[in-house]
């Protein structure tokens, strides 16, 4: 399974009976386990004094802050404690709601039951939600509002999270699409998730949470979904969760295994996959007037993309990740699928390229899962 940095389990001892002592300290502001903010100059900047009076006190009572000397003990006991210094905001939202909610997807199949026992699983699925994040995962509800959710958590539980959000939707709502004859993921969720700069203002990766939501997940990936973004790097990465009967997240979970496994997956196979996509990018396709030489047609393009994969997975793997060239090798035909499907339907943004995507969800998952076993990133 994926690791986790102690940082990550610290709001666990809030709120759960354990005692004062533990309370007390896992609900102290997150910034004071992080060294940089005791340097003179920041001590000053938060109290608003100057940098050497500051220096004089740290170096007078540094001995009796509690902090300091819970850090110094687990430093003499060899217990390395880093915590995250990203943190994730998730945003989730369902998939027109609404409509379904009101019967104008399909006005045929409404009634009064439909509609109370759809709320009363949106609601279930709310208390389960909150019970998740805030007792098992742990993070920090903003709101649950029914299918609308904000929380924030650590980034080394980010994956964990989308995957157990969508799972307990379906678990909700699965018997309610029975119930009225609907198909199996007809009511559906899409899921955003902004990785951000512990000390970045929380604001502004709240709106960005909304647009990715909005613009990435449900209008370009075409709801029932997820968009991950880290706000450093610009890339975003994300898919459908199901894709053509394929349960894609439950593969994107076993890679993610493997990259955090001992002995497991190389981490460094997203940077091949990059430049594999950077050297497949000149092969054509079609002849041309510059190129009037037969090529290779798009089928033996993909087997060959697909053959490639496989030989990079057996080349970065250890005993601790079997078979995962061919877990790859279904994640990158899925999202051939996925994206076959959703350029036929995209007219106003730009196609998207299946390696490319591949790419930019190795590289998420590349980070997140050094986040789980590091506690920060390298």
């Amino acid at each position: 399974g994926l690791k986790y940095s102690p940082g990550a389990i610290l709001p666990f001892f809030e709120n759960r009976g354990l005692g004062k002592p533990l309370e007390e300290f896992a609900s102290v502001d997150g910034d004071w386990f992080f060294d940089e903010n005791y340097s003179p100059a920041a001590l000053g900047r938060e109290f608003g004094m100057d940098k050497e009076e500051c220096a004089r006190i740290l170096a007078t009572y540094a001995g009796s802050l509690p902090l300091l000397r819970l850090r110094a003990a687990l430093k003499t006991k060899e217990i390395g404690f880093s915590p995250d210094t990203y943190v994730a905001l998730l945003m989730l939202d369902g998939d027109q709601m609404g409509s379904h909610m009101f019967g104008r997807l399909d006005p045929g199949r409404f009634n009064l039951e439909f509609q109370r026992d759809l709320s009363r699983a949106v609601a279930k699925f709310a208390g389960e939600a909150v019970k998740y994040l805030q007792q098992q995962l742990p993070g920090r509800v903003v709101y649950a509002g029914g299918d609308d959710l904000l929380a924030f958590l650590p980034a080394s539980r980010a994956l964990e999270a989308i995957e157990k959000l969508q799972s307990l939707f379906r678990e909700c709502i699965a018997p309610r699409e029975q119930d009225a004859g609907l198909g199996a993921n007809t009511i559906t969720v899409s899921i955003a998730c902004v990785l951000a700069k512990h000390d970045e203002p929380l604001a502004g990766a709240v709106r960005f949470a909304e647009k990715l939501l909005n613009d990435t997940a449900k209008d370009l990936y075409g709801r029932n979904g997820f968009a991950i973004y880290r706000a450093t790097a610009g890339i975003k990465a994300g898919t459908q969760f199901a894709i053509r009967d394929k349960d894609v997240m439950k593969v994107v979970m076993e890679i993610a295994s493997a990259m955090s496994a001992d002995d497991g997956l190389s981490s460094k196979i997203a940077y091949d996959i990059e430049q594999l996509r950077d050297s497949l990018s000149n092969w054509k396709t079609a002849p041309d007037s510059k190129n009037p030489i037969p090529v290779p047609d798009q089928t033996f393009m993909d087997e060959a993309r697909v053959q490639m994969l496989g030989y990079l997975a057996n080349r970065h793997s250890g005993a601790g990740s079997p078979g995962i060239g061919e877990k790859l090798r279904e994640l990158y035909e899925a999202l051939s699928q996925w994206t076959q499907d959703r350029n036929l339907q995209i007219t106003d943004e730009e196609p998207i390229e299946p390696l490319k995507a591949l790419v930019n969800l190795m590289l998420a998952l590349r980070f997140l899962t050094r986040t789980n076993s590091q506690g920060s990133e390298i």
